[in-house]
């Protein structure tokens, strides 16, 4: 029988936890995963037109990163993205959250997360408004990575980037075929990162 998520986190969540802390959301999302599909949540039965039981099935738990209840949701989500991609060369970059805050991510998840994407649409902004390197408005897509490949916390943000950009209509090619250098952009997203922080000295 092929494994489930729920049959992972019930046979391996507690011993886990009895080496590991996590904060609550967390818990509470691992504690669902756990229940997912299970008699924890309840069952629901579905009759045919004449009355006649066609089967009984467990609850889901319906949490958005639950790969049990979740993947028909996540097909049509990845076929709508798709639809809204521009056929033009673009670019993947990665921001990363600074490993010496990460003790006060873990607690202030919500104000660290808006802050991290703000400071990376402030750099993409600055540096496409520029002319010197683009001066249109690309097309851009952030998305938020909390976790490494070794499952180490290790927040980062996907960046998918046009090679290009309109301006009054028409499509701007980039002045160099890097679009924006990389020494440039790090300095602006430390830049960006104190002012979306309200910190001084950006």
């Amino acid at each position: 029988m092929k494994p489930t998520l729920s049959s992972v986190l019930s046979q391996h969540l507690e011993p886990f936890l009895a080496d590991h802390k996590i904060p609550p959301y967390q818990l509470n999302a691992l504690k669902s995963y756990r229940a997912c599909r299970t008699p924890l949540l309840g069952s629901h039965s579905r009759y045919c037109e004449n009355g006649h039981l066609m089967g009984v099935w467990y609850s889901s738990c319906k949490r958005r990163g639950c790969a049990q209840c979740q993947g028909l949701s996540n097909a049509r989500w990845l076929a709508a993205q798709k639809e809204r991609l521009l056929s033009v060369t673009h670019h993947h970059w990665i921001f990363t959250l600074p490993h010496d805050l990460l003790d006060l991510w873990r607690y202030n998840r919500a104000i660290f997360q808006d802050v991290l994407f703000r400071a990376v649409a402030g750099v993409l902004t600055t540096l496409s408004r520029d002319p010197k390197y683009l001066g249109a408005q690309p097309g851009f897509v952030l998305t938020l990575h909390t976790w490494g490949r070794n499952l180490s916390l290790h927040p980062h943000i996907h960046c998918l980037i046009t090679h290009g950009g309109l301006r009054d209509g028409e499509w701007i090619e980039p002045r160099k075929s890097v679009l924006f250098p990389a020494r440039v952009m790090m300095q602006l997203f430390r830049r960006s990162w104190r002012r979306a922080a309200g910190r001084p000295g950006g």
